[in-house]
């Protein structure tokens, strides 16, 4: 089981059609929707667990998401994108068959625009977002989300630090998630 984090922030008409391409990216997900104080709330639905909050930006929405995670492996994801059906599982074998991954990602489109991150290295992590924040991690090697414009990109570099975890990488795999 994954569990799925999507922060909502007055984008709720996105859910319907992003639930439906997470069941056809995950065999078995676990949808939690964090409403970060939207001005016209998410509606509760049986397709996702709703947690709601005041508005604390993206990545505290992050860190109450998984508060309420019961899976080992995390996957963030924003309201307004499509995933590639399996693709979640992909990255989970990923995941599991990299020796000292504690995170997989792959490629995305974004403003129909094909972004290929390329293989993962922590001096280019240093330089450039190379890990975009629809990636799946394990949950142990989390650290709370601070609340700043890039969180996932200074999330990751907390997470990867060679010097105080050694060992750790992510995980690519060439494929559009």
């Amino acid at each position: 089981m994954i569990s799925i984090i999507i922060p909502c922030y007055n984008d709720a008409h996105n859910l319907p059609k992003l639930v439906q391409s997470i069941r056809t990216a995950c065999s078995f997900p676990e949808i939690i929707v964090v409403d970060d104080g939207s001005q016209s709330p998410v509606p509760p639905s049986r397709d996702y667990k709703l947690v709601r909050q005041s508005n604390q930006g993206p990545g505290i929405a992050r860190n109450t998401g998984v508060a309420h995670a019961t899976s080992d492996l995390v996957f963030f994801c924003d309201c307004d994108i499509q995933l590639a059906p399996g693709i979640l599982d992909k990255l989970q074998n990923k995941l599991e068959s990299t020796p000292g991954a504690v995170l997989a990602f792959g490629d995305f489109i974004w403003d129909r625009v094909k972004y290929t991150l390329g293989p993962y290295s922590y001096s280019r992590l240093l330089n450039e977002p190379i890990i975009s924040a629809i990636s799946l991690v394990r949950k142990e090697a989390l650290l709370p989300f601070r609340d700043m414009k890039y969180e996932d990109w200074d999330e990751y570099l907390r997470m990867l630090n060679p010097e105080k975890y050694p060992g750790r990488i992510a995980a690519y795999l060439s494929e559009v998630v």
